[in-house]
């Protein structure tokens, strides 16, 4: 009967061990595929923003009609009644809480197409960012995470991202000043203008980061490597 029961406690010892290495195993299978999938989810939202502003030039070309984002000096004046003065066939409209639109009818197919190649040129770096993105998490999934080249995505993506901030703004600010000029001006709207460039800092501080933290991760890799060769 002693035996059996050895027996018996041996199996049980046995298959708690196995579970344990089971469960164990089990873990980064499930932190692999986890990573696999938003790298597509990630992949999937830059091909549609892409998609989105690509697609913004030939709707502005369809619709007949360009849209110039302008800057309103005292925006409750606009909002009651708006300015004199206007193009022909032009709108003023409210884009959000801070900024507003002026919508223009009647223009060039060129020139409508090229209000909307901001949007074009920031929908194709959404893309290019998200791929950078998914082939980072991909190396992740494959328990690569200090890969030689984790750094240089981590650069592409910081250069990505200071992109996205100045060329879609500057495209669109000189679009908006080649259309005005065009009309003739914004004749007697003292209260509107035309930004030629906004800057945002804070995605300049997170182009900025991305860029340190390449610079930590190749360094670590290499000390790595060199305690590994000492050992």
């Amino acid at each position: 009967m002693g035996g059996a029961r050895d027996g018996a406690s041996g199996r049980t010892g046995s298959e708690g061990h196995d579970g344990t290495r089971g469960a164990a195993a089990a873990e980064p299978v499930d932190a692999s595929r986890g990573a696999r999938r938003l790298a597509a989810v990630v992949l999937g939202l830059g091909i549609l923003l892409a998609v989105v502003g690509l697609a913004r030039p030939a709707l502005h070309v369809a619709l007949d009609e360009a849209v110039v984002p302008v800057t309103v000096e005292e925006p409750g004046a606009i909002l009651g009644d708006e300015p004199e003065g206007l193009p022909a066939d032009s709108r003023l409209e409210l884009a959000d809480e801070r900024a507003f639109e002026l919508v223009v009818a009647g223009l060039p197919a060129w020139q409508r197409a090229l209000t909307g190649l901001g949007a074009a040129v920031g929908g194709l770096l959404v893309l290019t960012g998200a791929w950078l993105v998914r082939s980072m998490l991909l190396l992740v999934a494959a328990g690569r995470p200090f890969d030689p080249r984790v750094p240089g995505r981590l650069r592409g993506l910081a250069l990505v991202v200071a992109a996205s901030v100045l060329l879609p703004a500057a495209l669109a600010g000189l679009a908006g000043a080649i259309v005005v000029e065009g009309l003739g001006g914004l004749g007697g709207t003292g209260a509107l203008g035309v930004d030629l460039f906004a800057l945002e800092v804070l995605p300049l501080l997170v182009a900025a980061l991305l860029a340190v933290a390449a610079q930590v991760v190749e360094s670590g890799r290499r000390l790595t490597e060199e305690l590994e060769g000492l050992v």
